[in-house]
């Protein structure tokens, strides 16, 4: 694949998994535009997931020990936004099951393209929320479970669509961007396993481009947490539904022109 196809698709990962235009939409995109085959691809993505785990884990890193701490210590707080991120998964975990294969059909540019689009609606909707400071509830973590279940879809947004359900039932930004991130550490973890099940053999498998993918996404990924952040505190998050409706549309435009 090459150095720079490692770095850029990793960068690629690293910026887009956490902003709200879609990590898996991008991938499917520039690996049609490189040419890069399934198995190396399917390989690949493992390690540029793991890359955006590290980052997010790293960033949260405090957060974490702490929750952790409050679950050894039996706080009855830490112990319920834990089962919180539990039940998040669920739904999650059933869609990727049940239906990877299925999933696995969609992944070409017209779907992606598709899919961006309705990414782009979701994340527009983002600018007529208002915070209410409610507390989070399990009905609350359910309805974001399943907003997190659909962004397994190629093209849509798993951070458009958990942080737009998140402000869309009320909950303050800040906590928003948090819950989102700590979702994503078990659906990373899920999503890696899911990859490594079509993994037949690692022959030709050059080691460098898979290290500097994952150093690259972590990287890369650890500054976008920090930078969506603070555009969501800024009131900036919706504008991102404008890039993913252009890139929706060209690649729509670019597929339709290339298979005629």
């Amino acid at each position: 694949m090459g150095f720079f196809s490692s770095v850029l698709l990793g960068a690629v990962q690293g910026i887009t998994e956490f902003l709200p235009i879609s990590s898996s939409g991008h991938l499917v995109i520039l690996k049609d535009l490189l040419n890069i085959e399934t198995q190396y691809g399917f390989l690949f993505n493992i390690f540029v997931h793991l890359g955006t785990l590290v980052a997010i884990i790293y960033y949260y890193l405090d957060d974490i020990k702490g929750l952790l701490k409050g679950i050894l210590l039996k706080e009855k707080k830490s112990i319920t936004y834990l089962l919180f991120i539990i039940i998040a998964t669920l739904p999650v975990a059933f869609v990727g099951i049940i239906f990877n294969n299925r999933i696995k059909a969609l992944n070409n540019i017209e779907w992606v393209s598709y899919f961006l689009l309705i990414t782009g609606l979701v994340v527009f909707l983002s600018k007529f929320t208002k915070e209410k400071e409610i507390k989070l509830n399990y009905l609350d973590i359910m309805v974001i479970g399943f907003s997190q279940a659909i962004a397994i879809l190629p093209g849509i947004s798993r951070s458009g669509m958990t942080i737009t359900a998140a402000l869309l039932l009320g909950i303050n930004r800040n906590e928003a961007s948090k819950l989102s991130f700590f979702m994503a550490i078990p659906a990373i973890l899920g999503a890696t396993f899911l990859e490594m099940v079509h993994i037949n053999s690692l022959e030709s498998i050059n080691v460098m481009d898979l290290i500097t993918g994952f150093g690259t996404a972590a990287i890369i990924g650890y500054f976008s947490i920090s930078w969506l952040i603070k555009l969501i505190n800024k009131l900036h998050f919706w504008k991102f539904s404008f890039y993913a409706w252009s890139v929706g549309l060209i690649m729509l435009i670019w597929d339709y022109y290339g298979n005629n």
